[in-house]
């Protein structure tokens, strides 16, 4: 009976091992980049070259298959002519891999409220970023997208830390929250300038990033976000300080969030300083001389950071600071650096919930056990205000292009395109209508009889 019972275990046991083989994960993914109302991207990444498919479906709508026949370790799906604002269900598989089913949640047009999570330094303990993983996944399973401050695995040069700190931890997380990821020291890229002697890092082959995928810009409702590279220089006549530069001059949302991996101001062991009161590390001191004189003259709202494996939020000329380093990596201890800007400190796992709207940004801070230790609120104030009716107006004017003019009838023929994501109500002359939905254009003339010049001293 004992040994019959051997031989079925043995038996199922073999089945089991067989039955794993045959539907394996995917080393790295599937995970999600690049969210808009219509369209997202797939990606799964895997040590040796495969084949893959993605099969997509919403609603009542019939199965779609995008299929990449020919092997190669990156497939990226971008799958578009979606419908906003809608949980959709897709699944990869290929070559004996296979995802399970999995959703994500096209963005809405125009939102009133939204929420976004916000997560850095998962590195070295797969255990707690699985607790934190799992909880964002089930308690904030709403929230749109997230963004990381940095550090994802120990050493990005090596592709199994990819797989077994980052992705496998949080399958479920990547699989269904967009991510707009920094880059951490640990990631171990190239500077920018390309002089770094620095191995090819695993980054820029995982992730498909906008611009440069160094600094980019993301701009959704009420909110302009901006990540740059904390490991490539930032100061003056650097390319990142010109890009940053531009940016924060430029018409933006209501908001303007930043996201980088090393903390202008922090107490942790990284904000450590010199005899002279220079932090020892240069990414901080640029960051501190630099970043921060930029955020207060073009009124930046928040920035957040991470670097150092804590929480902490800090106050400095109206800017908002919050470092979160804790998704995983081993605490540090709090208070180990002067940071007389310094709120609220606490050495915790966690990650970040930040709910947007008109009014404000609200950021809750989460435990790992799912408590909420602390809250900041940051009102929407004039600047924002006026930015957002600046950015509104650039866009309007854009939206209209004049055509010729008929000297004859006293008629100029205009073109409108509606380049929002949501309907367009008008009218021009008190008596065209102007009605357009997401992405249409109208085509007209307009009556200008005793608006032009007479002659050409009148024209003067």
């Amino acid at each position: 009976m004992i040994h019959t019972l051997s031989n079925a275990l043995m038996i199922l046991s073999s089945c089991l091992v067989l039955s794993a083989q045959e539907t394996r994960p995917f080393d790295c993914g599937p995970f999600l980049l690049q969210p808009t109302p219509t369209s997202i991207v797939v990606v799964v990444d895997h040590s040796t070259p495969i084949k893959a498919r993605v099969l997509v479906k919403h609603g009542d709508q019939a199965q779609r298959s995008l299929r990449h026949e020919e092997p190669g370790r990156h497939h990226v799906f971008k799958i578009d002519k979606l419908p906003p604002d809608t949980v959709c269900t897709y699944r990869v598989r290929g070559d004996g891999l296979d995802s399970g089913e999995m959703s994500f949640r096209t963005l809405p047009v125009a939102p009133d409220q939204y929420r976004f999570l916000v997560l850095g330094d998962v590195r070295s303990d797969p255990k707690s970023w699985a607790q934190v993983s799992n909880l964002a996944t089930r308690r904030d399973a709403d929230a749109l997208f997230m963004v990381g401050t940095g550090d994802y695995p120990n050493d990005g040069r090596k592709y199994n830390q990819w797989i077994s700190q980052f992705f496998a931890p949080a399958r479920s997380l990547l699989g269904h929250f967009p991510f707009w990821p920094a880059i951490g020291n640990h990631e171990v890229t190239r500077t920018s300038d390309g002089l770094s002697n620095q191995a090819e890092s695993h980054y820029f082959s995982l992730f498909e990033l906008p611009g440069n995928e160094r600094w980019y810009r993301v701009d959704y409702q009420f909110m302009t976000l901006l990540i740059i590279d904390s490991n490539s220089r930032m100061g003056p006549g650097s390319r990142q300080y010109d890009w940053l530069l531009e940016q924060l001059r430029s018409v933006r949302n209501r908001y303007t969030v930043m996201s980088f991996h090393h903390a202008p101001f922090t107490s942790g062991p990284h904000g450590k300083r010199l005899v002279d009161g220079t932090p020892k590390e240069w990414p901080i001191d640029e960051g501190r001389r630099f970043l921060a004189p930029l955020f207060e003259l073009y009124g930046v709202d928040l920035v957040l950071n991470g670097h150092d494996h804590m929480y902490e939020h800090s106050v400095k000329s109206g800017v908002d600071y919050i470092v979160t380093g804790g998704g995983g990596a081993p605490l540090y201890k709090v208070g180990q650096a002067p940071n007389r800007y310094a709120v609220k400190s606490r050495s915790v796992h966690h990650y970040l919930t930040i709910d947007v709207s008109s009014k404000e940004l609200l950021v809750n801070a989460v435990t790992k056990k799912g408590e909420v230790f602390d809250t900041i609120r940051i009102e929407a104030d004039a600047d924002s205000l006026a930015r957002r009716k600046a950015r509104l107006e650039a866009r309007l004017r854009a939206s209209v292009s004049l055509g010729t003019l008929d000297e004859a009838t006293e008629r100029l023929s205009v073109t409108i395109h509606n380049s929002f994501r949501y309907p367009m109500r008008g009218s021009l002359n008190h008596a065209t209508a102007v009605n357009l939905a997401a992405g249409e254009s109208l085509s007209t003339t307009i009556d200008m009889k005793g608006s032009l010049p007479r002659s050409e001293g009148d024209a003067l």
